[in-house]
């Protein structure tokens, strides 16, 4: 049983491996869009909820894409990272067992007044599965992060100063 239980614990841990992977990623593209530097990036980034780090890239890098190709490359990068996230969330808020070579994990949700048992067996197959995405991930994040340039600033100041408030100030001024 003690082989069994380090195999499952095993294939859990690399899992939150792979998608620990996939998270310093989207930290680093947040980084670059902000221009931080290594005092501020940790912080921002860890003081960020993961699905808004997304949002985040996922807007600022489809905004400025200049073609079709890269908007949709985005989308789609951004659209895997939060399937890959919905896995994420069983692996860690179930309990589990060694299952047949592979892990079965068990938790109750309860949403929408409704309760329900949430019970699955992965195979090594699976969670092989799961791991090889999230290498492509990586991958195609490191060329997300390759399209995508800091934010520009905006500059407040000038935004308020158009014609309009410079003629209201003149006719004022008379």
């Amino acid at each position: 049983m003690a082989d069994l239980l380090e195999a499952a614990c095993s294939l859990v841990g690399r899992f939150q491996y792979h998608f620990g992977r996939v998270e310093q990623k989207i930290d680093h593209a947040v980084i670059k869009l902000l221009d931080l530097d290594e005092k501020a990036g940790p912080i921002v980034t860890g003081s960020v909820a993961f699905a808004s780090k997304v949002n985040f890239v996922r807007t600022s890098a489809y905004q400025p894409a200049v073609n079709d190709k890269d908007k949709k490359f985005a989308e789609k990068t951004c659209d895997d990272v939060f399937a890959v996230n919905v896995v994420r969330q069983i692996v860690i808020h179930s309990s589990f067992e060694p299952h047949d070579g592979g892990v079965q994990f068990r938790r109750t949700v309860a949403r929408d007044g409704r309760v329900r048992v949430d019970d699955q067996v992965w195979s090594g197959e699976k969670f092989s599965e799961h791991f090889s995405t999230m290498k492509k991930l990586e991958t195609d994040l490191d060329k997300l992060i390759e399209l995508i340039k800091p934010v520009e600033p905006i500059d407040w100041f000038m935004a308020w100063q158009d014609p309009h408030v410079e003629s209201m100030i003149a006719w004022r001024r008379k």
